[in-house]
């Protein structure tokens, strides 16, 4: 799995949550459901073998540190904020034309979306997901 969901800014084409190795390496199921929610809102999740805590590159190059020891609880800080920003809301409502087999359950846990049989590659080596 990559994501490769683009949106023309006239900055930038994508947001990325930069995640901590460690945070990356210790992810279930749960956790990487949340890498395909962040795409459909063009933010792409990446493990930072470097960083200390998760952070979030926005369009314009503005970074946003967030207080998580999951990256579920990353992702989902993340998700709120792009949700909160002026061009994010728009990303956001559009998210179903994107993504149409995804839905959040009670707004807190994606569902492991039907069209997705990234699952089981989804964090394994030779994802094409980078380690920076």
């Amino acid at each position: 799995f990559s994501c490769s969901q683009e949106r023309s800014t006239g900055y930038n084409t994508h947001r990325t949550l930069y995640v901590p190795g460690a945070m990356w390496d210790a992810a279930d199921a749960v956790d990487k459901t949340w890498a395909e929610k962040l795409c459909c809102v063009f933010t792409w999740l990446l493990r930072d073998s470097s960083a200390a805590e998760p952070f979030m590159i926005t369009y314009d190059g503005s970074r946003r540190s967030y207080d998580a020891d999951t990256l579920k609880k990353a992702a989902e800080q993340a998700y709120a904020d792009v949700c909160g920003m002026s061009m994010g809301s728009a990303d956001c409502a559009s998210e179903s034309e994107r993504c149409p087999d995804g839905e959040l359950h009670g707004g807190s846990e994606p569902a492991v979306w039907s069209s997705s049989h990234w699952m089981s590659s989804l964090f394994s080596s030779g994802s094409g997901m980078l380690d920076v």
